[in-house]
């Protein structure tokens, strides 16, 4: 898209940029500077500090800015943030797979320890995109305490699986769970 001139979008500080604004042709050399005076303008650098910096008029710089609000608009709206969460899970999922299948071949116990480890903590990077993108709202409410009950007497055995489960419902860390 060319900019002809009749579709300047003005500037202001802080202020809002026309999104439906169409883009204009920049060049690669154009875009590399708006970049650098928009980062230099939201560090606290002056419209008058950054026209001399650049050797531009301030009209100048503010068009500049008005840009690349639009290019960061058109930057956000082109992301498929549903490929990239695609591939973060792809990517997990095969370190986990990888790693697990190491952790069945390596024969020292030290190697073994750290592909499980491994495993684990891909796991736990999983359920936690999952958990912060929506993808699993469920928390397991099953909770199989087998060492670590100091309790003999079932009754004590299921008050103590309560409190546990309580505790965590709180968000009280519990170590080992």
């Amino acid at each position: 898209m060319k900019n002809d001139g009749s579709n300047i979008v003005p500037f202001k500080p802080g202020g809002p940029v026309d999104p439906n604004a169409p883009l204009p042709a920049i060049s690669p050399k154009r875009q590399d500077r708006i970049w650098k005076t928009q980062d230099l303008f939201l560090s606290g650098m002056k419209v008058t500090d950054l026209a001399t910096y650049f050797g531009i008029s301030r009209k100048q710089v503010y068009k500049d800015l008005a840009d690349a609000g639009r290019l960061t608009q058109a930057l956000v709206r082109n992301f498929d943030s549903e490929g990239t969460l695609g591939r973060e899970i792809r990517l997990l999922e095969e370190l986990r797979r990888k790693a697990l299948r190491n952790f069945s071949t390596a024969r020292q116990e030290g190697v073994k320890l750290g592909f499980l480890r491994l495993a684990l903590e891909t796991t736990t990077r999983l359920v936690a995109l999952f958990q912060s993108t929506g993808l699993m709202t469920v928390i397991p409410r099953r909770i199989q305490i087998e060492e670590g009950n100091p309790f003999t007497d079932p009754i004590f055995r299921k008050r103590y699986t309560a409190l546990l489960l309580e505790a965590r419902d709180a968000g009280e860390p519990i170590q080992g769970l």
